[in-house]
């Protein structure tokens, strides 16, 4: 270096990881020396995380029995995202006090490593697959108070009520056994709007339905 030559000093250092992952705390204090074997930040590597659900004692053959590996997972964190993926082991250990047994599922994150230590996630166990099920989405059925129902859109764009029996439900879709016919279109959306709607329009039609004489 030259006498005075300021420019040739460069004090930013590049630190490269040999992963992705996330900077969880930095323990290197800004403007200070560091010696060869010294901590300077914790990173994690989040790119696959591990989803460790309860499974009761009386589940536990049903699931060891279970015609699939794969696993549904549900993440509100997400947005409700539905995630397909695989068990990594079954610990089927049941310990006196809980009375469950433990199931591990491993977990490709998504874009942005958002799922994290902590983090609460539903997981669904297909225990048996079933052929030629009639199913529509969780948000398509709602109780009205007597019995539970879908909304079925018409030709003219209304809607129309229709009681459903329902069955097997998961953490996307429930079954329906009997009320609906496979290919009407079921609104998946706004479901609760139009139940108070046709509520509220009923509950006129019956007020104004009684007349007293006089």
């Amino acid at each position: 270096l030259k006498s005075g030559d300021f420019d040739a000093i460069d004090d930013t250092l590049v630190i490269r990881a040999p992963y992705p992952g996330i900077v969880t705390r930095i323990t290197h204090v800004p403007r200070t020396s560091v010696a060869a074997d010294e901590e300077i930040l914790r990173m994690i590597d989040y790119r696959q995380v591990y989803v460790e659900t309860e499974v009761p004692e009386v589940d536990v053959n049903r699931v060891l029995e279970r015609d699939s590996e794969q696993i549904i997972i549900r993440a509100e964190s997400l947005g409700g995202t539905i995630l397909t993926e695989e068990v990594a082991y079954f610990d089927t250990e049941v310990l006196a006090e809980e009375r469950m047994a433990h199931l591990v599922v491993k977990v490709e994150n998504v874009e942005g490593m958002i799922l994290r230590d902590g983090m609460v996630v539903m997981a669904g166990v297909p225990l048996r697959e079933e052929k030629s099920v009639l199913a529509v989405p969780k948000s398509s059925v709602i109780d009205d108070g007597m019995e539970k129902v879908v909304f079925v859109e018409e030709s003219n764009g209304d809607f129309r009520k229709i009681p459903v029996l329902t069955g097997t439900t998961t953490l996307s879709e429930v079954e329906v056994k009997e009320g609906l016919q496979p290919g009407l279109d079921v609104a998946v959306a706004g479901v609760r709007p139009l139940l108070l709607a046709l509520q509220k329009k009923e509950g006129r039609s019956q007020s104004g339905g009684h007349g007293h004489a006089h």
